[in-house]
């Protein structure tokens, strides 16, 4: 009886090169942690900030209209709702 024998050298080895893919590895886990260190130095730099000489909201003049529109376009006029033409009619005036 004759056995045969197998030769493995012949076969082409497939899958992916791990060469190229530990090298991006690295370069992404040393461009993850340069960025954390420069955020934490960063985040870390003394601030003085200045603080308010008083806490009173600033007095409305006579003559001063405040105009506000919210999300569903609501239009008030010095706390008062108005439409659109009436606003334009009070502006014109």
């Amino acid at each position: 009886m004759k056995f045969r024998s197998f030769d493995n050298s012949a076969e082409e080895e497939t899958g992916l090169p791990l060469t190229p893919l530990i090298d991006i590895i690295f370069l992404l886990l040393i461009f993850y942690i340069s960025i954390g260190r420069i955020q934490q130095v960063e985040s870390q730099i003394a601030l003085s900030l200045p603080t308010a000489q008083s806490a009173e909201s600033p007095q409305q003049s006579i003559g001063d209209v405040i105009i506000n529109v919210d999300t569903e376009g609501t239009i008030t006029v010095n706390n008062q709702e108005m439409s659109v033409e009436v606003l334009e009619n009070k502006l014109k005036r």
